[in-house]
């Protein structure tokens, strides 16, 4: 099996491993994920396959494919579960609610881009076709790219982007809260 057929594999698995802990997850609330061990184990064990599936993507695919930010992703291969060391389970459900069905969109889209290649490969395209093509796959580069954003909270400059958010104070951007979201923050999302 060639290198891009293993990675577009390693893609469906994490993929795959997304919708399962969205499965589990379902209209779960923090309240009901606290409580329900058997999920709590569940999802950690299809981080640690998602974990796993981006630890063997290769070099040349992550690169091409820098919109998502794999090694985040490659740090799930060590989100073990363990009852008697996790006290705080707020973390794992964030990750689980609000980043995930982001980066299943992001993974669909690369998988998308990789069947369009794919497509295309037999096909030989003259030079006005290629540059269309290079300038399509550019703009979806762009368009999927997180960006950050400026909002306005409580008349304090705000940098929003897709790790989190951050206070503005002069040419320094520093994080508005060193705590994941807490119970509260988790309820009223």
């Amino acid at each position: 099996m060639d290198i891009r057929t293993e990675d577009k594999q390693r893609l469906l698995d994490i993929a795959d491993a997304i919708r399962e802990i969205q499965g589990y997850m379902g209209g779960t609330d923090y309240e009901d994920f606290n409580i329900r061990e058997d999920v709590r184990e569940e999802v950690s064990a299809q981080m640690v396959i998602i974990g796993g599936a981006a630890a063997l993507l290769s070099d040349e695919f992550k690169e091409q494919y820098g919109d998502i930010d794999w090694d985040v992703l490659k740090g799930f291969q060590y989100a073990h579960y363990d009852e008697e060391l996790e006290m705080d389970h707020h973390q794992v459900f964030y990750v689980a609610q609000h980043d995930l069905p982001e980066i299943m969109n992001d993974i669909l889209d690369v998988a998308s881009m990789m069947d369009e290649e794919e497509d295309l490969q037999g096909d030989s395209l003259n030079d006005e076709d290629k540059r269309d093509l290079e300038s399509m796959q550019e703009d979806r580069k762009l368009n999927t790219k997180a960006r950050p954003e400026e909002v306005d909270i409580d008349e304090d400059r705000v940098l929003k982007n897709d790790m989190g958010i951050y206070k503005t104070e002069g040419d320094k951007s520093t994080p508005a809260s060193d705590e994941y979201p807490q119970e509260d923050d988790l309820k009223n999302s």
